[in-house]
Order: C-alpha cells, then sequence, then structure tokens
C-alpha cells in the first residue's frame, strides 16, 4: 500500500522553517514591514511631542516676558497704594486726636507716639512672615529625620562615624552608642 492511494500513513508535514528548522537565528531578526511601519510611526509622533514641547516653552517664554513689566508696575502700584493709605490712616487718627483732645500740640505728641507703635507693630509682623516664609518647623523635621536615617544607616552598616549626627533620643545600640 502506498500514501498515494489513501489508505496508508500520510507523509509527514515539512518542517517549519525557521531558527528550529536549522536556519540562522541572523536571517529571522530582520523586522517586518508592519514593524518598520509602526517604528516610523512612533518616530513621527515623538518628533510632533518635540516639536509641541518647543512651541509651548517658546510661548511660555513670550507670556513671561510680556509678565515682567505688568509684575513691576503692579509692584509700584502697590507701594503707592499702601503709602497713600498709611497716610490716610494718620491723618484720619491725628484729627480724631485734635478733635478729641482740643489741643494740637497733644494731639501731634499722641500721634507721634501712635504712629512709632504702629510702625513697630507692621515691622514686627513682616519680620515674622519672613520668618515663616523660611518654613523652620519643616526644616526641623527634616533635620531630624537626616539625623534618624544617619543613625540608622551607622546600626545597620555597624559604623560608628554614621551615628554620630543620631538624635539625642535615640535608643543606644548593642555597641551603646546613641
Amino acid at each position: 500500500m502506498s500514501p498515494s492511494d489513501g489508505q496508508g500513513p500520510a507523509a509527514p508535514a515539512p518542517a517549519p522553517r525557521g531558527p528550529a528548522g536549522g536556519e540562522s537565528a541572523a536571517g529571522s531578526a530582520e523586522p517586518s514591514p508592519s514593524t518598520l511601519a509602526a517604528l516610523m510611526a512612533l518616530a513621527s509622533a515623538f518628533r510632533q511631542l518635540l516639536l509641541a514641547l518647543r512651541n509651548l516653552a517658546i510661548a511660555e517664554a513670550r507670556v513671561m516676558r510680556a509678565g515682567i513689566p505688568l509684575f513691576f508696575m503692579a509692584a509700584v502700584a502697590l507701594v503707592a497704594v499702601s503709602v497713600s493709605l498709611w497716610v490716610c490712616l494718620v491723618a484720619l487718627i491725628g484729627w480724631a486726636l485734635m478733635r478729641g483732645t482740643n489741643s494740637l500740640g497733644l494731639a501731634l505728641g499722641l500721634l507721634v507716639v501712635i504712629h512709632a507703635i504702629l510702625v513697630f507693630g507692621v515691622w514686627s509682623v513682616i519680620k515674622y512672615s519672613i520668618r515663616q516664609a523660611t518654613f523652620p518647623q519643616a526644616r526641623a523635621e527634616l533635620r531630624m529625620l537626616g539625623r534618624t536615617a544617619l543613625h540608622d544607616l551607622g546600626r545597620f552598616t555597624g559604623k560608628r562615624e554614621a551615628v554620630r549626627g543620631a538624635p539625642a533620643d535615640a535608643p543606644p545600640d548593642k555597641e551603646g552608642t546613641a
């Protein structure tokens, strides 16, 4: 019985071509046309992204350049308004003191004292605001975290020089260092 008459075993299928079939791996590493097209589309999209980022940076620079004179004018206007408000406040307090005391000399003396108190108060508020703008609590907390990290690093590595910056409330290690 021959395989051609349909009664015998079927002939084995041809072996698949590829690296397992004895073909070299270098021949199968060639990218397919669809992979090349996808890479070209990715490169094009990346180029468009970079161009959009460049255009955005240019637009932001234009806005910033236009904003600098506006910021300067707003700062000058703020100073002018605050000085005029201060003068109006002092004049109003002086007028009220003159009406209340019926004496121009006494009113001016009290006005000088009140003016000095106002200046000291504003000065104190400005100093406090500047001090708070530097975030002293956050700096202290970060300093403490750094010391704790150095302490832990010294415990894990066994180096005493890293333990030197340990916090005061840190429990002593096996070696007795804090």
